[in-house]
């Protein structure tokens, strides 16, 4: 009679993220607040479980995938507005790992999001009972009121480094603010001036301060069936970022032509 010996071998087990995932989710969870941070939690949370379903790591994923995840959403009965959210926060992330060097490109870039239809004006009783049907699909527990979303807007403007005003009146030239935000992961803030404006047509500003002197001419023009966007930058570094010159260069130019992008993307699909 011969009797097997106990087995010894150990199953490994993968860890649900690399390093420079967690990294990526880490750094771009941190950079947002309040509401704003559950929401995007939320997102992420359900995107990389889908993910880990399909054994797919978070830095191999493709435009197709992504593509495929936001169809499963539309079959499961996620509202247009939900889905375009959550490919919106997706994007968000990966742009953020391209900017920190934790990936080369940016899969989401170029996924179509679903076109958002907007019906008649509700009034205040009906925002309010809309916004709060929404919370509980989102399954967002706290109270949330249309308010809180105004208070939401506000902020993630504040995080995505949309200029605080700090002049009061309309845009025009004169007019200053200032810019917040993070490059090669230190924060800074920047005040600026308009040195140009002319509504639909040209927005030009300079900074008076700040880590660098940054000038931006942004000007629209018609172009076919469309509009042009044509944005020239110019920029003295000092500091620490003279040191990086020719990594804030190439970071720079990337994130201005992600940014354009993802705004042509979300106009022509009507998600704005």
């Amino acid at each position: 009679m011969t009797t097997a010996a106990p087995s010894t071998a150990l199953a490994t087990i993968q860890p649900a993220f690399t390093a420079a995932e967690r990294l990526a989710l880490a750094g771009y969870l941190a950079g947002h607040r309040g509401l704003t941070c559950e929401a995007y939690t939320l997102d992420l949370r359900q995107f990389t479980s889908w993910c880990r379903a399909r054994s797919l790591s978070l830095f191999s994923v493709r435009r197709a995938d992504i593509e495929s995840f936001a169809r499963q959403l539309e079959a499961n009965g996620r509202a247009r507005a939900t889905v375009t959210r959550r490919l919106c926060t997706i994007a968000g992330f990966y742009e953020y790992a391209v900017e920190d060097e934790l990936l080369d490109h940016p899969p989401a870039a170029h996924v179509r999001r679903p076109r958002v239809d907007y019906g008649r004006r509700a009034d205040r009783h009906g925002a309010g009972r809309l916004v709060r049907k929404t919370a509980r699909r989102a399954g967002i527990a706290k109270a949330v009121t249309p308010h809180t979303l105004r208070h939401a807007f506000i902020t993630a403007a504040l995080d995505a480094g949309v200029p605080r005003r700090t002049s009061e009146g309309p845009l025009g030239v004169g007019a200053t603010m200032v810019y917040a935000g993070t490059f090669l992961g230190r924060s800074y803030e920047a005040p600026v001036a308009c040195t140009g404006f002319a509504e639909n047509k040209q927005l030009a500003t300079a900074t008076t301060g700040g880590p660098f002197h940054l000038e931006v001419d942004q000007t629209l023009e018609p172009a076919d069936a469309g509009t042009k966007l044509t944005v020239h930058c110019r920029a003295d570094s000092r500091g620490f970022f003279r040191f990086a010159e020719p990594l804030v260069i190439r970071l720079t130019r990337k994130q201005v032509e992600t940014a354009g992008e993802n705004l042509k993307a979300l106009l022509e699909e009507h998600a704005l």
